[in-house]
């Protein structure tokens, strides 16, 4: 995947993500459905923790630091980006790992900027509401884990 593919296929999924928040937050707070039997279902609610740590630890850090930290995150992430695209560049599922958990963090700096929390829909019973965002960030360790996967089955078999 070329930089330049990978800048469009983040842009996509952070206006992805905002497009699927503005259309619930005008048109569906309010619906709540069983997606699946009473397990998973669709259930808008806006994350009055701001973030995953601080509604699982308690810990009520505030909007200033979350702002500030997911800032310095995509710069950091940015950064090593940069300086180790080429060492990953013909590993196609840690570059698309890299630009999607990417998407993930710059959703979650929006979230944060603009609706001053993030905005969850899918809920799994008994344990989290989440959004498209957080899927993003989760999947970035799926495909690393692919990479892996067949790095090790080329250096056992040959």
């Amino acid at each position: 995947m070329t930089i330049r593919k990978g800048i469009r296929l983040s842009v996509i999924l952070v206006a992805l993500d905002q497009f699927i928040k503005l259309i619930i937050y005008h048109f569906a707070m309010e619906k709540k459905r069983n997606l699946i039997g009473d397990f998973i279902d669709f259930s808008p609610v806006f994350n009055k923790n701001i973030s995953w740590l601080s509604a699982k630890t308690g810990l009520n850090i505030g909007l200033i630091p979350h702002i500030v930290f997911t800032i310095a995150v995509i710069i950091v992430f940015i950064l090593l980006g940069i300086k180790y695209y080429d060492t990953y560049a013909d590993k196609k599922y840690m570059i698309l790992a890299y630009f999607i958990t990417l998407a993930g963090i710059i959703c979650s700096a929006i979230d944060r900027i603009l609706w001053g929390t993030s905005l969850d829909y899918i809920g799994i019973k008994g344990f989290c509401v989440f959004d498209l965002k957080d899927l993003l960030i989760d999947l970035q360790i799926a495909l690393p884990l692919k990479t892996l996967q067949r790095v090790l089955k080329t250096k056992m078999f040959h």
